[in-house]
């Protein structure tokens, strides 16, 4: 349902390969939502790491998501 798409480091205007690994309805989780914020990427088909204060708190939404098809297929 969902894929890691990290690197080891953030940068500006840097995509990470292995955010393209899309298949198959998996959402990717990346650090920041800000490398995103200059494409026109639309917000809802990622989760970023940043946009949560703490790391239960994104843990709890992917539980909700998983539990949830139509939140998760938005």
């Amino acid at each position: 349902m969902f894929y890691l798409a990290f690197e080891n480091s953030v940068c500006k205007n840097y995509i990470t390969e292995k955010f393209w690994y899309l298949k198959h309805l998996i959402v990717p989780i990346v650090l920041s939502r800000r490398v995103f914020n200059h494409t026109k990427i639309p917000d809802n088909v990622y989760i970023a790491v940043d946009d949560f204060n703490t790391v239960e708190e994104l843990a709890e939404y992917l539980l909700y998501l998983q539990k949830n098809k139509t939140a998760y297929l938005k």
